[in-house]
């Protein structure tokens, strides 16, 4: 269990939050994996540049076309992990 304060109580309270937001819509709310614990839930622009090998300016403007999710959090934008598996996914296929 991660400490009250930290990136990964925060992430987990979000998405503690989303899934009573979708119960109170009636939808479920999609059930993923917890990730290992060496493997980071979220990276940053430049993290997410560096393993999709493009540069920080790519990452950010396909934030702003909203081509990939991201989240501001204590100041910070951070990018799920799942959204760059998502793309590197979607370029393989191609």
């Amino acid at each position: 269990m991660s400490p009250p304060g930290t990136l990964a109580a925060a992430l987990r309270d979000a998405a503690a939050a989303l899934a009573r937001a979708a119960e109170l819509v009636g939808q479920a709310a999609p059930q993923a994996p917890a990730p290992p614990p060496d493997v980071p839930c979220a990276l940053s622009v430049a993290e997410a540049a560096r393993r999709l090998g493009v540069s920080r300016d790519t990452v950010e403007r396909r934030i702003r076309a909203g081509g990939l999710r991201a989240v501001r959090l204590a100041g910070r934008v951070l990018i799920p992990a799942a959204e760059v598996d998502r793309l590197l996914a979607d370029g393989a296929r191609r």
